[in-house]
Formats: C-alpha cells, structure tokens, sequence
C-alpha cells in the first residue's frame, strides 16, 4: 500500500485539526493476499541496475497487475503475515516467515516493498530477541533494519521505532545513535524529530522514540490550524453577508450551516479514511499523479466540504424567501 507524497506538513495538520487517531489506519497498509509458490526459479540479477528493468518486469519497481506473479504477491504479503504471528506470540511461525521474507527480499531487490520487507523483519526478530533476553542479538537487527533504503511507507509515515525504544531505554546509546543516523538517510519527512533526538541523546537524555511523538508546528502551520477550526465559520458568515438580501431567517441559516460544516469535516474524513485506505488497498500500481492526488486531496476536502455544506443549507432558505 502506498502513499508516497504525503508530507509532514499536511500529516500535522491533520492532528491540529482532526487528531491522529483516523490516520493511524493508513499507516498499516499492505498489498494483495494471493496463490503461494515457494520455487524460486527466477530472481532479480543483482549485477542488472534497476532502471533496466521494464514496467512490465516482475522485478520492476511497481509490476502492473498482470506482471503480478504468485510469489511476488506472497513477497507482498508476507509482513501482515508475519506482524499477524507476532502479535498471536508464535515466534516460531515468525521465525520462518522471516526467512521467507528475506530471501524473497533479495529476489526483488528492486521492489517498492524491499524496504519495508528488510526494515520490518530485522525489527521485529529483533523484539523477539529481547523477549529473549538476547540484547546483543536484538542490536543487531536494529542495525540491520536501520540499513534499510527505504520505501514509500517509511520515507513518508517512517518506520516504527519500538526496538529502537526499548534497546535506548536499556542503554545501548551507541546503537541507537548509529540507526537513528541510518534511517535519517531514508526518512526525510521527520520534521526535525530524528536531529531533535539526536540532541537529546548526546545530553545524556533518553527520549520516548515515537513517529508520532507530538512536535511543535512552526507559525504557519500553527495558523493553518487555527484556520481549519473556524473555517465552517469562516465561510458560513462570508456566504451570509453575500447572499444577504436573498436568505432569510439569518441566525438560524448561520447556526444550521456552522453545524452543518462541523458535520461534514468530521463525516468526509471517516470516509476519506476508508475510502483511501481501500484503494492503496486493492490496487498494486498506482502512478506517481495517482498518490500525488491522494496526498492533497484530504487537505483539500477540509476546506471544500464546508463550504459546499453551506452552500447546500443556503438553498433551503432561498426557497423560503421566494415563497
């Protein structure tokens, strides 16, 4: 599931103004359940660049559908599979799905989710080595895992930080300062959060290492916030003072059509939260202007939706001033 260009800035918006909670499930995207085949009867040459290979390759970056073969729609799967087993304590399970994953991982080194299979496997083998009591082993990965190149989900939402956590919280700054530094490379859109750790860390602090962790937003975006509290407001007056002459009954058509554009924010991002999350979902090659359109367009709509609200509430008191 991808959503390359959703951007830092439009991300801390959201929490200003809708909380983080809606957007949490984008963060847990993944790609096509399908046949499995385990023969590995062809693999990407490592001595071929990528940009050799044709869309139409299975070892492209993105294969359209029809290019889609059984195992690389396993490769695809695998890390909800592996998440899945972890969370159900099968380490055993986890183990060998692992090892799956990173040899299906060299086979499509070329792959948009060779990122996250390499990032998300080290990581969680590595938490199963602490549960071990194996920190050595758990650093380890951590520093496999922070090697990384990215992908779309990590360069833009990041990568989840709990080993990175615990290991800092039990003294393995060393390590934890050298990955923080890794996936610096790949994670572009921290909004400081990694330089600000990083700080943190040479002081002798040991900070909560969260993607999530709140931040604060510099003036304009402080404004843009502030903004997108009273926009229903906002565009509830100006569309009352223009269409003055023509709506009766003013307070009321304000009060309707302010609670009117609450409404409609709150209800579009609900479905703008499953309506997204369905389409990364089920579908394997989205273009570069496809994810650039589902970057802006919830930003967009929290604007757009009160207004047209407004708008549709004005109607109903344009047919009353004509009767």
């Amino acid at each position: 599931m991808t959503a390359r260009q959703i951007t830092a800035r439009t991300v801390l918006i959201r929490r200003l103004f809708l909380g983080q909670h809606m957007w949490n499930y984008i963060i847990r995207f993944m790609l096509i359940i399908a046949l499995f085949t385990s023969a590995q009867l062809f693999a990407a040459d490592s001595s071929t660049a990528c940009s050799k290979y044709p869309k139409g390759s299975e070892f492209s970056w993105n294969p359209s559908n029809q290019f889609v073969t059984a195992r690389l729609s396993r490769f695809y799967n695998l890390n909800s599979l592996i998440d899945a087993a972890y969370k159900a304590k099968d380490f055993r399970k986890v183990r060998e799905l692992a090892k799956e994953n990173l040899a299906l991982a060299a086979v499509y080194r070329c792959n948009w989710n060779y990122g996250n299979a390499i990032y998300d496997t080290n990581r969680i083998l590595g938490l199963i080595s602490l549960k071990d009591g194996d920190v050595n082993a758990a650093v380890s990965y951590l520093l496999q895992a922070g090697k990384s190149p990215g992908s779309p989900q990590l360069d833009t939402f990041g990568p989840n930080l709990d080993l990175a956590n615990e290991l800092l919280k039990r003294g393995q700054v060393t390590a934890v300062t050298a990955y923080l530094h890794e996936i610096r490379s790949f994670w572009t859109m921290d909004s400081g959060q990694i330089a600000n750790w990083l700080s943190q860390i040479k002081k002798g602090k040991k900070p909560e290492l969260d993607r999530f962790a709140a931040h604060e937003p510099g003036p304009l975006l402080l404004f843009i916030g502030w903004l997108l509290m009273v926009w229903p407001l906002v565009v509830s007056v100006s569309l009352l003072y223009a269409r003055r002459k023509r709506i009766k009954k003013k307070i009321i058509f304000l009060i309707i059509a302010v609670l009117s554009g609450y409404t409609a924010i709150y209800l579009g991002g609900r479905a703008l939260d499953y309506g997204i999350a369905a389409i990364l979902t089920g579908s394997k090659n989205l273009s570069e202007v496809e994810l650039n359109l589902l970057n802006y367009i919830p930003f967009v709509l929290m604007f757009l939706l009160p207004a047209l609200a407004a708008l549709v509430e004005a109607r109903f008191f344009y047919s009353e001033a004509k009767d």
